[in-house]
């Protein structure tokens, strides 16, 4: 629909399904939390050229932290702060 749109879909971008792996609400990836979680499945957009540690845009950025910090998840949001690497386009 309208974030496939605004995306580049299908001509950037690929939607694609993946399992989601549970973390615990500090987002650290506690094995005790994770048994009482069965996985999730989710969808992301994939170039498919197979790049990583691309940086990201300003815009996704603050929607990851948004969705970080609603959910409780701490962990996540140190990990952006510390790995992320962010330009404006």
């Amino acid at each position: 629909g309208l974030l496939c749109a605004s995306e580049g879909v299908p001509l950037a971008y690929q939607v694609k399904q993946v399992k989601g792996v549970p973390m615990c609400g500090d987002g650290d990836e506690d094995e005790d939390c994770k048994d009482d979680k069965p996985p999730i499945l989710a969808y992301t957009f994939s170039s498919g050229r197979g790049t990583k540690n691309n940086p990201t845009s300003q815009r996704y950025y603050d929607i990851l932290m948004e969705g970080a910090k609603e959910w409780n998840l701490g962990g996540l949001q140190a990990y952006l702060e510390e790995e992320v690497e962010v330009v404006d386009r």
